[in-house]
């Protein structure tokens, strides 16, 4: 957990996904598909920002290089480079990717993020 204290463990991967989907309309695919494995979204916590155990969580941290900033979605991901087990999965698939806002790669975000939490590092299984 990051941000909260939970009992639970979580398993964190990064996709890198072609899509003709629109930003907003990736959002609400990706609400839908953690609608569909259980998560629940009550209006206090989307409110308040709280940070729960819950069943899945999708997040989009970058769509191309866009900078998006509405009231549903930050593109890039607002806080990504804080977290190591955002940064440690996308290093495995985009290193050299520049983050639009802070002109660094991945890797460099990686290198200087200052997140001590543990993050396991389990072997690239090859999709085929």
């Amino acid at each position: 957990p990051w941000g909260f204290v939970s009992d639970s463990l979580f398993l964190n991967q990064a996709l890198l996904v072609q899509t003709e989907l629109e930003p907003m309309q990736l959002l609400d695919k990706c609400q839908y598909i953690e609608s569909q494995l259980g998560r629940i979204r009550t209006l206090s916590n989307v409110q308040e920002k709280c940070y729960l155990s819950r069943t899945m969580d999708i997040d989009i941290i970058f769509y191309n290089s866009e900078i998006i900033e509405t009231n549903r979605l930050q593109v890039p991901h607002p806080r990504m480079h804080l977290r190591n087990f955002v940064l440690r999965p996308l290093c495995d698939i985009i290193p050299d990717f520049v983050h639009p806002v802070f002109g660094k790669t991945v890797n460099q975000l990686f290198q200087q993020c200052d997140d001590a939490s543990d993050t396991i590092k389990e072997p690239t299984i090859p999709l085929s």
